[in-house]
């Protein structure tokens, strides 16, 4: 048993994925609990590696996750060593904005325009790491903006 907290789902699912079934529930606003079952024996001290699929309807949090998140526990019931929650020791970190906002300088269709663009990420953004705006629609040329000299107050 696998409890992710924060993470949402689309409602109970029931997959199979090679050697296990999964099920996956939502316990709550806490978080999702994914139920793995051996369909056939699986050895001891052999790595056993899980992939849910996106069909299953697990959502990351929408507020991200920091990296090795110690509230995701694992646990089992075998019979022949049961394992009460433990921590999940090694998760990558999820990045989100906050509240991200863009105006625009000149608001009449087919024009050129300045745009402002009010970001607040959940992580740090670090010297050479991009953040890309897609904007479907638009014409122009593609543009990098070096944002090295800007302080992250001068991100408005």
């Amino acid at each position: 048993r696998l409890f992710l907290p924060g993470l949402t789902s689309d409602g109970a699912a029931f997959i199979q994925a090679g050697t296990w079934n999964i099920t996956v529930n939502a316990s709550s606003s806490a978080g999702v609990v994914l139920t793995m079952t051996a369909i056939e024996r699986v050895p001891g001290n052999v790595s056993a590696v899980v992939v849910v699929p996106v069909e299953a309807g697990v959502y990351l949090p929408v507020l991200g996750m920091s990296p090795n998140q110690l509230d995701m526990t694992i646990s089992c019931d075998a019979v022949s060593g049961p394992v009460e929650a433990t921590p999940v020791l090694e998760s990558p970190a999820v990045g989100a904005f906050f509240a991200p906002f863009i105006s625009f300088g000149i608001r009449k269709a087919d024009e050129g325009t300045n745009m402002t663009v009010s970001i607040t990420p959940s992580m740090e953004v670090m010297e050479g790491e991009q953040i890309v705006l897609a904007l479907p629609g638009f014409n122009g040329e593609i543009l990098t903006i070096d944002t090295s000299a800007i302080s992250p107050a001068g991100f408005a």
